[in-house]
């Protein structure tokens, strides 16, 4: 391809930072090639990131923001919408990627083709394009753990780790068509957790299982399964490790009851400010009623209550809803034990009569 060759050049003065848009445009059609493979398969989008940029889908609302905490320079993640067919739909979403930049060199040749011989420099662009591309798909398609070639790799011949992987994705399709976390498939959830190797796949099998037992009020086990997300924090990224500490809040001050644990785990909230306004609400329930303030707790809960209004429609948000709705309920229930706890206590404290 005569356009690949010029590759080498680019003699404009900015050539940097040229190179580097190129890279990012290399990179976005990546990433997009996922998207478009994921939505072909029926998955349903959650968040990208495109070097700097993120884009997240926030309880039904895009949110984009500009952050260097990376574990990549790109990424793609979706939720499938059921279990059928799970690896084989798998497979087509994370070949898109690699598929998106070869098809890019073949764009990339045909412009060459059309190019005036004049227009030197869209030639040259065009060609370091291609080569980027080229170069993009050969590395992700390496196979290695955290590359597009390793996971089909792992998928086509690990089945240990292809189950943990896959079951995983099923339990979030769960999530999607808006099962409740206590009611989803325990064999799904025990064959995610099966392979404690420290991965990521590892922490996001510990991170469901969590949300299960949180949901079924099993505080031993969900204890359990954040403690093993929490000992992965070395290969999250701050803005994983900051959801996990907002979570070890919520869970020593509402499971636990332990308000100084809790106030020290807040302080490993990092950039609070990108929490959606749900997750805030949901710290401070926890926190007023570690410190017993339930009044304060259930006029929290009735706000975030009523932002559920304001957001779509979808399965998975209803269920969202329905847990606020019971979390409502035991903080009442909450508030009365501990009225009638300091009563009795009280009672008994009263002095005898001096006959």
């Amino acid at each position: 391809m005569e356009s690949l060759a010029m590759a080498g050049g680019l003699s404009h003065e900015h050539w940097p930072a040229a190179l580097l848009l190129l890279f990012l445009a290399a990179v976005a059609v990546h990433e997009v090639g996922h998207f478009l493979a994921g939505v072909a398969v029926g998955f349903h989008f959650n968040s990208i990131q495109i070097g700097p940029l993120f884009v997240e889908d926030s309880y039904g609302a895009l949110r984009a923001y500009f952050s260097l905490d990376m574990m990549a320079l790109g990424y793609s993640a979706m939720y499938a919408d059921k279990a059928r067919k799970l690896r084989r739909r798998l497979l087509i979403y994370i070949a898109g990627g690699p598929v998106a930049n070869l098809l890019c060199i073949i764009a990339v040749a045909v412009i060459g083709h059309l190019l005036p011989r004049s227009d030197s420099n869209l030639a040259t662009a065009a060609g370091q394009f291609g080569a980027i591309s080229l170069l993009l798909a050969m590395v992700s398609l390496l196979p290695i753990a955290t590359t597009d070639g390793g996971l089909i790799e792992m998928l086509l011949t690990s089945p240990f780790a292809a189950r943990r992987f896959i079951s995983t994705v099923a339990l979030g399709a769960q999530f999607t068509q808006g099962v409740r976390a206590r009611n989803w498939r325990k064999t799904w959830i025990n064959a995610a957790t099966y392979i404690p190797d420290k991965s990521r796949d590892d922490f996001y099998a510990n991170w469901m299982a969590y949300l299960s037992a949180s949901d079924r009020k099993d505080a031993v086990l969900s204890a359990r399964h954040l403690e093993c997300c929490l000992s992965l924090t070395p290969a999250l990224t701050n803005r994983l490790r900051s959801l996990l500490a907002h979570e070890a809040v919520v869970h020593c001050a509402w499971s636990r009851r332990d308000l100084n644990l809790a106030e020290r785990w807040l302080t490993q909230v990092k950039r609070r400010r990108l929490l959606a306004p749900i997750d805030r609400a949901r710290i401070q329930v926890a926190l007023c009623c570690a410190r017993h303030n339930f009044d304060d707790a259930a006029t929290t809960c009735e706000a975030a209550l009523s932002l559920f209004q304001q957001m779509p429609a979808k399965p998975y948000i209803r269920a969202l809803q329905e847990s606020w709705v019971e979390w409502r309920t035991e903080i009442q229930e909450r508030k009365t034990l501990l009225s009638t706890s300091d009563f009795e206590l009280n009672r008994n404290q009263e002095p005898m009569a001096v006959k």
